[in-house]
This record gives structure tokens, C-alpha cells and sequence, in this order.
């Protein structure tokens, strides 16, 4: 495969003005590549490779345009939800901008939980820290950062609530149930209500209205000082704390302020986006497939068996991101391993590339329009969340 596709390792260059690959000469026969500009800075590439063979789709991006932005978007704006990738596309530009592509994310549950962190447009959608004994931290994130650096990384979450006494509480969950030890949140994306609290050790819970940020610290003012026992309603904007009911500590009187600190090790600054998947393939510009997925828990027959599969990488200098998919289980496309998935993202120039849920998952989406070959018999499949790649209109 890699005498293959080292006939590709120029493409990103390729990519960047917009050109036709060549069928003769760099590439086998019965081999095709093309590339066209979807917005300036953006290319999407199709390679026909009939070694495999594969279908494989490309979206190039220049991360260094201030009138392109990527976000993450969760199905169904619900911490658990399916949609698909296409409709989750479709609905996520504002009145400014317009959805240029979008790819799926995460692995999840039968009910659209993600299984890793989550955190879309600053606002953490899912976290878990690696104390709560139901936390997936050990797999492989990508993220941005407030000042769009991408990384990826094995992120570990950690939460401080600070009342205004000042004593503390750790925070073990947003959006992910109860903790009996320490603090959960609810905001928005858990839904209109928190869980109802039907089982001993009852619950604490308070409605906190924001009251904006200071650095790394969000504010937040209690509106009531009455406390409820579960099914408290989300405030609009706000969040819900709730924690159990021996714990000492509470928010404090009407109008009281109280500080949360929420962050992900070991980003570089508040992260704006985060999607789960993993394994990492790619480190610092080589393989690492083969080694790498077992430090995170993934299974060898996902690994060595060829799949549909999905990735994320960028460039060693940060400044071009890569969508990556390969369709599978078909005639004219196989699927690939993670070590020729990994080798494959090498061959683009990609220096840091891990792994999304792939299989039946596997989507890309171009300009509104499905452009690979979903798996699944019925189509595209409804998924947990993706990534979407928004372009700023042009304002007259």
C-alpha cells in the first residue's frame, strides 16, 4: 500500500491550487485523483486507488482564513440524541455563514451519548473526569482552542465550584448523571429538566443564572436560594448544580455570586472545540498504529480488520486541517486497517491524525451533499455529533 500512496505525499500542495492529479505517470493505471475548490482555502480531493481497492475522500482546509470556522454540533442539541450527519450540517450556520462540509465524530450509545468529552462553541456539551469511574478519558480527542490552534490529545477533565464562603467542590460530571461524591451540572444540552431524584443519597440542587466570564472563571449569580430535590428546570443561558444533600457546602443567599472552573488537561488555553474518538494514528508525522490504539483500549480485531473509516488530522506547522474518510464493506472499496488508514495520512503530509467512529458512521458531507458511500444498508446513519466546516458570507 505505501508504494501506492507515496505517489500522494505532494497533495497537499496539489490541493492548495486546486489542480487535477495526474492519471499517468504518478499514479498505477486504473488509478484517479481529482480536486476541486469548494471555497478559497478549501479542497475537496476523491482518489479512486485500485489497489485496495478504496474510495477515498479528502477535505483539505487553510486553517489560516479568519472567514472559515469549525465547530462541533450534537444531535438533536441534546447531550443524548442521533440525527444525522448531513441534517446536523444543514442546521448548524447562523444567518452569516454557510456549511461548507461536516464529517461524523465520536463513538456512542444505542440512546447518542457521546463515549468521550464534548464541548461545542466554548460550552461543554459532555465531560466526565477521569476520578468518575464511568469516564472513557483514556481515548484520543481533537480540539481547538480559543485561538484556533488544533491539537489532539488524551484530555482529562476538572471541575471546581467555588462558593462565595469560599470553600470548594469538585465537579465530576456536566450533562452526565449524578456523582455521589462530588458535584454534577446540567445545562442546556441535558435537557429542559435534570433527572428526578427517586433514590437515596437524595440530591441538592440549585438554578444559577450567568453572569459572565473572568479569564478562566465562568460567574454565575443565585437567582433563589431554595433548593429542589431533582427535576429542576435548566435556565435559559444557565446551568443546574446539583450535589448531594449531606454535602456541607451551598451556593449561599439570593444574589450571591459563585465561581466555576471548568478545563481540559493538557490543552493550551480554553478550548472551543472538543469531539471524542481515537485511537491516535499518527504522531508527529508517522505511523503509530499498531502500538498506540492499545494504549487505548482498542479492540486488535478493529484495528487490523478493514473497516469504513473516519480521521481528523493536521499539518506539522497547524496551519491545514484534514477530513478523511474511506468507504467500506463494498464492491468497489474495501475499507482499510488502522495501520494503511494511518499510513495513508502520512502519505497527505498529515502530522497528528487519529481515528473517528468509522464503519456504518463513516460520512462526509460536501456543500450539503453526501459525497462518500455510506455502509449501512438503509444509508446514512444517524450518529452522536460531527464536525461541521462553516464559511462567513460576504457582506455588502
Amino acid at each position: 500500500m505505501h508504494r501506492r500512496l507515496i505517489t500522494l505525499q505532494y497533495l497537499p500542495l496539489l490541493l492548495t491550487v486546486g489542480v487535477v492529479l495526474p492519471s499517468e505517470g504518478m499514479q498505477p493505471d486504473g488509478d484517479s485523483s481529482t480536486a476541486r475548490t469548494v471555497w478559497p482555502g478549501v479542497v475537496h480531493c476523491v482518489i479512486h486507488n485500485e489497489e485496495g481497492p478504496w474510495v477515498i475522500h479528502v477535505l483539505q482546509v487553510n486553517l489560516t482564513q479568519n472567514d472559515l470556522r469549525l465547530t462541533a454540533v450534537k444531535a438533536l442539541d441534546r447531550v443524548k440524541g442521533r440525527e444525522t450527519t448531513s441534517a446536523m450540517a444543514r442546521r448548524s450556520p447562523d444567518s452569516l455563514s454557510i456549511a461548507l462540509a461536516a464529517i461524523n465524530g465520536d463513538f456512542f450509545s444505542p440512546d447518542g451519548e457521546p463515549v468521550g468529552q464534548e464541548v461545542n462553541d466554548a460550552t461543554i456539551v459532555r465531560a466526565r473526569s477521569p476520578r468518575d469511574g464511568a469516564a472513557r478519558s483514556g481515548r484520543s480527542h481533537f480540539g481547538l482552542t480559543a485561538d484556533g490552534r488544533p491539537f489532539i490529545s488524551r484530555v482529562m477533565f476538572s471541575g471546581l465550584v467555588v462558593f462565595r464562603d469560599g470553600s470548594a467542590r469538585r465537579i465530576a460530571r456536566i450533562n452526565g448523571g449524578w456523582d455521589q461524591s462530588a458535584c454534577s451540572l446540567f445545562n442546556a444540552y441535558f435537557g429542559e429538566l435534570t433527572p428526578p431524584d427517586t433514590l437515596p443519597p437524595l440530591r441538592r440542587e440549585w438554578a444559577l443564572m450567568a453572569a459572565g466570564t473572568r479569564d478562566d472563571t465562568s460567574l454565575y449569580v443565585v437567582p433563589d436560594s431554595v433548593w429542589t430535590r431533582g427535576g429542576t428546570p435548566v435556565p435559559p443561558g444557565g446551568i443546574v448544580l446539583s450535589e448531594a444533600d449531606s454535602a456541607a457546602a451551598s451556593p449561599g443567599a439570593r444574589g450571591d455570586t459563585v465561581r466555576i472552573l471548568l478545563g481540559f488537561a493538557p490543552a493550551q488555553g480554553r478550548v472551543q472545540t472538543l469531539v471524542g474518538g481515537g485511537p491516535r494514528i499518527v504522531l508527529d508525522g508517522r505511523s503509530v498504529a499498531g502500538t498506540e490504539e492499545h494504549r487505548e483500549g482498542t479492540a486488535p480485531d478493529f484495528s487490523s480488520r478493514r473497516h469504513p473509516r473516519s480521521g481528523i488530522g493536521f499539518s506539522a506547522d497547524t496551519t491545514l486541517l484534514f477530513f478523511v474518510t474511506v468507504d467500506g464493506r463494498q464492491d468497489s472499496s474495501a475499507g482499510m486497517s488502522l495501520q494503511e488508514f494511518a499510513e495513508l495520512m502520512v502519505s497527505f503530509g498529515i502530522a497528528q491524525g487519529m481515528n473517528l467512529d468509522g464503519g456504518g458512521s463513516t460520512t462526509m458531507v460536501v456543500e450539503g451533499n453526501v459525497v462518500n458511500s455510506p455502509s449501512d444498508a438503509a444509508g446514512e446513519r444517524p450518529v452522536a455529533n460531527c464536525l461541521v466546516l462553516l464559511g462567513r458570507k460576504k457582506v455588502y
